[in-house]
């Protein structure tokens, strides 16, 4: 098994990237693999950890790389279509449920959620927040 092989024999977000870039695969072949990201392998698991109020982690931020921040970040590395319903309904519970807020630096998004009342009231904070930055490009 040569190293083509065995990238190719693992995760749908490896797998895409690989038929694009390594194998150049047709666009359509690539994008079938690619939407498998949101159904199996690594892409589901993280997606089915979301819990109810859009965190995961139980925050917004931290420096442990568990929390909402980073793991929407790593389903944009591992290729999550914005387009698919899966990602949209995660997008979804985070727009509804978190807000982002700062610690005293105003540098770090702070692990806070509220309401819609209460996020609308922080909306200058919101346009600037790392989810806003996520969400304008999908």
């Amino acid at each position: 098994m040569n190293v083509t092989d065995w990238l190719l024999d693992s995760d749908p977000a490896i797998r895409w990237q690989v038929m694009r870039d390594l194998t150049h695969e047709p666009a359509d072949v690539v994008a079938a693999e690619r939407s498998k990201v949101a159904t199996e392998g690594w892409g589901a698991r993280l997606l089915a950890l979301q819990a109810p109020d859009g965190l995961w982690g139980g925050k917004a931020w931290s420096h442990d790389w568990t929390d909402t921040f980073h793991v929407l970040e790593l389903l944009r590395r591992f290729g999550l279509d914005p387009e698919s319903e899966e990602a949209r309904r995660a997008v979804g519970l985070v727009r509804e449920h978190v807000t982002w807020g700062t610690v005293p630096s105003g540098r770090i998004p702070g692990p806070t959620t509220g309401s819609s009342r209460a996020r609308s009231s922080r909306a200058s904070t919101a346009t600037s927040s790392p989810l806003a930055r996520i969400s304008a490009s999908t």
